[in-house]
């Protein structure tokens, strides 16, 4: 089963980019009409609204399970130097745990944990605030029965 934001995340990016350069086109008007108090405002809550993009920092995801190797893909659908494509894979037979968290409230994260030769490797954590409470539900719902599956597999052994 593929799960992924791929529209939602367009849309997101489109609508951000259009907020944005709405504010700098109302920051030029004010300063050509030199409202220097309206201006200020505009300027705080442009940065306020920098500052909570940056914090929840929306992704795009896409997950999938298929012939025994999980697949996690994900960028930033917010990047102003360039984006940065990411990708975990590994067999599902490596798999270990999977840890999800509320960030302060603002943002669910998402960690994968495998077993290697040395031990247990983390994978940093991502963003799922861009996918709507059933994609994240089903993403828990794969990564829990991958773990089931894994840990009845271990003790057999």
């Amino acid at each position: 089963m593929v799960i992924e934001n791929k529209k939602r995340s367009l849309k997101l990016g489109k609508i951000i980019s259009l907020i944005l350069f709405t504010y700098v086109i109302a920051q030029l008007v004010l300063f050509y009409f030199d409202l220097k108090t309206a201006l200020i405002v505009v300027a705080v809550s442009c940065v306020i609204d920098i500052v909570i993009l940056y914090i929840t920092n929306p992704q795009y995801i896409y997950f999938t399970i298929e012939n025994d190797k999980l697949i996690f893909r994900y960028y930033s659908v917010i990047s102003i130097i360039g984006r940065e494509y990411k990708s975990i894979e590994f067999p599902t037979q490596r798999f270990h745990r999977f840890s999800f968290k509320k960030n302060k409230g603002l943002r669910p994260l998402l960690s994968l944990s495998v077993k290697t030769r040395k031990g247990i490797a983390t994978y940093p954590a991502v963003s799922l605030i861009a996918l709507n409470k059933e994609e994240q539900q089903a993403i828990l719902n794969q990564l829990q029965q991958l773990a089931l599956q894994n840990e009845k597999r271990r003790s057999e052994i």
